[in-house]
């Protein structure tokens, strides 16, 4: 080849060519350490991103956040990965539990610390029953003496106490009484109240019927899918309005009922995989 026929893309060919020729090199990145790397198509490529790319045939590390949806999930997931140096920790105002599965190595002095990437993790997020869902739904909502009868009924297995079908026993009574109009209440001893109603047929009024109903009752409802199922006390109240009765329930501090649930879960981790855990987020 005549050098009056060498032009500017035969240059940069050659140029090229010797780029992809280069031998591996090093370099130091901002902590210091010696990273290896070679040019390719003109940009310094270090050699990790060639061996650990997509066609490689294992990945340099692990690289997962995988959620779960229960303790045991979390505690047999945590067996198969975990290792000495691994963490837990537990975060009680989102209701959830991460471990860091490749955390950092401690060391008695700062040159036997060593650092690890912290990118593989299992967090465990609680979500709350349809039980409780509800319960909650239903709290302190008003309801007709027919709606309360036929919710009683359809959650009846989620009450504790009174025992023996006490409150489902009255919510049948109370469907037979739609159409009554209530002129007082008297509370009675033990902490029930007796309601003295009036039948009406028509344009005619039979004799008054007593009908007793409990001011409290409890619960026993998982707070948590999968979880167990804890107590939790109610209110039972009532207003009458135009000689209507309506009844709802208040329920007795659940925010306490969940932040108990979620101390047991924590708890029900710790023991299974035999590690303290530590109150925050990392």
């Amino acid at each position: 080849m005549e050098l009056n026929q060498i032009t500017d893309a035969t240059v940069q060919s050659l140029v090229e060519v010797g780029k992809l020729a280069a031998a591996p090199t090093e370099v130091q990145n901002a902590a210091g350490i010696s990273v290896p790397y070679i040019i390719v198509g003109g940009k310094v490529t270090p050699l990790p991103d060639l061996k650990f790319n997509e066609h490689a045939k294992n990945p340099e590390r692990i690289k997962a956040n995988v959620t779960v949806l229960d303790p045991e999930s979390f505690i047999n997931y945590y067996a198969l990965f975990s290792d000495l140096h691994s963490r837990v920790f537990a975060d009680e105002a989102h209701r959830s539990v991460l471990a860091i599965l490749d955390y950092h190595e401690e060391g008695t002095a700062a040159s036997e610390e060593s650092p690890r990437w912290g990118s593989h993790r299992i967090t465990l997020a609680l979500r709350h029953s349809e039980e409780w869902q509800t319960w909650i739904n239903g709290n302190n909502k008003q309801m007709t003496q027919q709606q309360f009868a036929e919710f009683l009924e359809q959650n009846s297995v989620d009450i504790t106490d009174p025992a023996g079908g006490t409150l489902r026993e009255i919510a049948e009574d109370l469907e037979t009484t739609v159409d009554v109009d209530f002129a007082s209440a008297q509370r009675q001893a033990g902490g029930r109240v007796a309601f003295k109603y009036t039948e009406t047929t028509k344009t005619t009024v039979s004799g008054g019927q007593v009908i007793t109903v409990p001011d409290n009752f409890s619960l026993g409802i998982p707070v948590f899918v999968g979880g167990p199922r804890v107590g939790m006390g109610a209110f039972l109240r009532y207003r009458i309005k135009e000689q209507k009765l309506v009844f709802f329930y208040t329920l007795m501090r659940p925010e306490e009922v969940v932040r108990a649930a979620f101390a047991g879960a924590r708890q029900a981790i710790a023991d299974g995989i035999g590690s303290t855990i530590i109150n925050g987020t990392p």
